[in-house]
């Protein structure tokens, strides 16, 4: 498949301006993981308190309250959030990737043109 200078200079651009937003997508993911994983912890704690005061035997307060629906559910949104961030990850890396062989293309259309200007 052959491209044209603007052509490779317009989908530079567009892949550009697609790392540039996850970037910005990139944060607030962290931010929503944090409080996941926040929320997740307070909630398991505050689970193990009520345990406690139930009676319950402490080798066993742990294990109980993870196995709680609530609690269950929370580490589930705290895990989807981790698995968010890591797509974002591989798919920032494949934008940088792309990014570099636009680059490269570009380097040698221009690198042939200046051969084609010597030339004439």
């Amino acid at each position: 498949m052959s491209y044209t200078l603007p052509e490779l200079k317009e989908a530079t651009w567009r892949t550009i301006k697609a790392i540039a937003m996850s970037g910005q997508d990139y944060t607030r993911l962290l931010q929503e993981e944090a409080e996941a994983e926040k929320t997740y912890n307070e909630q398991l704690g505050i689970r193990i308190l009520e345990l406690q005061s139930e009676g319950k035997p402490a080798t066993t307060l742990e294990a109980v309250a993870k196995s709680d629906k609530f609690i269950v559910a929370l580490k589930f949104r705290w895990s989807v959030a981790k698995a968010v961030i890591k797509a974002a990850d591989r798919t920032y890396d494949i934008n940088r990737h792309v990014l570099s062989g636009y680059e490269r293309l570009i380097s040698m259309e221009n690198t042939e043109l200046n051969i084609q200007k010597h030339q004439a």
